[in-house]
């Protein structure tokens, strides 16, 4: 339903609320992935314009942000996002993203 609803409404209306009304945007996983999934279609997967309406769609929008982020990141790669995206975050959060992915990989790797 998602997939059906963001490409039959991504033109005509914002496609991310067409599918808060339709399928909803709650902390269930039958509500955030299908809502992420089909805010990234709708919006043909610019991380910029997905994590913006992910953020906007209401409800759980950290984890639709989440998910919609981190799919559209793995599909084009850091370069998808400006430069000054990860400074902002790190002002923003009080974080050291840079850090924090390190962390990360240094984990998968062990």
């Amino acid at each position: 339903m998602a997939i059906e609803t963001a490409l039959h409404y991504s033109g005509e209306r914002n496609a991310a609320d067409e599918l808060r009304d339709r399928i909803g945007c709650g902390p269930a996983i039958a509500e955030t992935v299908p809502a992420a999934i089909g805010i990234i279609i709708a919006r043909k997967g610019d991380p910029a314009a997905c994590i913006r309406d992910a953020v906007n769609i209401g409800d759980e929008t950290s984890a639709i942000a989440s998910i919609a982020g981190a799919v559209t990141g793995a599909m084009h790669g850091c370069s998808a996002f400006p430069e000054w995206y990860p400074e902002f975050l790190n002002k923003a959060n009080s974080i050291d993203i840079g850090r924090q992915a390190e962390a990360v990989l240094r984990l998968c790797q062990d």
